[in-house]
């Protein structure tokens, strides 16, 4: 059974980049054009647009969140966990 490579720097500050940028974006679009919908009296699903506008985007900005988290932060902590074993495995030799 083939395993897989390990993801380089390269491929995680790139990822990091995307999702980072598209979670700033997103939480620009959550306020910003919101205002202009403020006095509007139309609903959709039965609420006010203003609030279905919020939830939608907040949850954009949740699952952006947690993609993140699973496919950016979680690696760089574990392969700075696994440089610190690393750098306290050469000093205990030593």
């Amino acid at each position: 059974m083939k395993t897989s490579d390990p993801i380089s720097r390269k491929t995680l500050r790139r990822r990091e980049f995307v999702l980072s940028s598209a979670l700033v974006l997103a939480m620009v679009l959550a306020t910003g054009p919101g205002v202009l919908i403020v006095n509007r009296p139309e609903t959709m699903f039965g609420f006010p647009i203003i609030y279905v506008w919020g939830v939608a985007w907040y949850a954009v900005i949740g699952a952006l969140a947690v993609a993140t988290d699973r496919l950016v932060w979680k690696k760089e902590c574990e392969a700075d966990d696994s440089e610190a074993e690393n750098a306290e495995s050469d000093s205990s030799e030593s």
